[in-house]
């Protein structure tokens, strides 16, 4: 004799809250935090002139601008300072001569060699660096310098070629002693000529760790940019470096991550495999749930002879 059974199954509610939750936080476009690369910058030149403000200037004159990464013994960018120090006209505020003073941040306060024994991830600056060793030791130290909100993997894990770019880029400002050449507010002394912005001890805005104007060759901007354009960036004031890191105090990890409509997945998918996942969760919580009712000896399935039937209704048995 086979038994009609009926179901009795009443999921705690707050087994469904997480799911509901995350279902709700990623449909909302409005929190849109990260794009690719390709979406956000399009290109190298918008990568390099817009990721640092204006830091760095795109420059297709490649005898005169810098790389942020060399395998040479010796660093090639000190011969583009040299160069550009004879060509006043187009670096006008270029300091005299080599430079003996570094970015002053967390740096030295002049270039000089990196200890024989101790080694760090900014290698190619081990004979004149800027850096002190113990702030470029590994890519964690590199990327943690500056607080969390300067992480540039806060969209999620990038590929080994995109990161090998930013950690360039972390080397070059810790330890380039070019850098010094390309402050935003220079020491009077050591411009030549009237510097506009010269250096004012009574201005808070003013300070010696900021970059204007450098100029990268532009091939090293274009091979960065092809090396991430399929990664995720903050798309905060078009992937401005230092509006995202405002953007991240505010909010510990981004909302949402929406991917461009070409070479990447849309939301309708998003939400889809959310929906998915939802179900799957729901479905396993409640054959736990089943199964926790059994063994305590309160079956969910109950047989039919035990189920009270309403006057006049007829239920049937079916025989084997």
């Amino acid at each position: 004799l086979q038994f009609l059974y009926f179901i009795e199954i009443s999921l705690p509610i707050n087994m469904l809250l997480p799911v509901a939750a995350t279902v709700l936080v990623l449909a909302a476009d409005e929190h849109i935090e990260c794009q690719t690369f390709r979406k956000v910058f399009g290109n190298g030149k918008n990568l390099c002139e817009k990721m640092w403000g204006d830091a760095f200037v795109y420059s297709t004159d490649e005898e005169h601008a810098y790389t942020m990464f060399f395998t040479d013994s010796t660093n090639p960018n000190d011969a583009v300072s040299e160069r550009l120090a004879m060509n006043q006209t187009l670096y006008g505020y270029l300091r005299k001569g080599e430079s003996e003073k570094c970015l002053s941040y967390l740096h030295k306060d002049a270039p000089s060699p990196q200890p024989e024994d101790e080694v760090n991830i900014c290698y190619p600056w081990r004979e004149r660096s800027c850096c002190h060793s113990h702030n470029v030791q590994n890519v964690t130290q590199l990327k943690g310098t500056y607080g969390s909100g300067y992480h540039w993997d806060r969209c999620g894990k990038m590929s080994a070629q995109c990161e090998h770019f930013f950690i360039n880029e972390a080397c070059m400002y810790e330890c380039e002693p070019a850098a010094y050449h390309f402050m935003r507010y220079p020491d009077h002394s050591d411009a030549v000529g009237e510097h506009p912005n010269a250096h004012d001890a009574t201005n808070s805005s003013h300070n010696k760790w900021e970059l204007y104007h450098m100029p990268i060759k532009a091939s090293y901007c274009d091979a960065w940019y092809h090396a991430c354009k399929n990664d995720l960036f903050c798309n905060k004031n078009e992937g401005d470096y230092f509006a995202c890191a405002i953007e991240y105090r505010k909010e510990p990890e981004p909302v949402i991550v929406i991917h461009d409509g070409d070479d990447s997945i849309g939301t309708g998918w998003i939400i889809g495999i959310i929906a998915i996942s939802a179900f799957a969760i729901i479905a396993t919580s409640a054959l736990g749930y089943l199964v926790k009712r059994e063994r305590a000896g309160k079956p969910i399935y109950k047989p039919v002879n035990n189920v009270v039937v309403p006057v006049g209704t007829e239920l049937q048995e079916t025989q084997s």
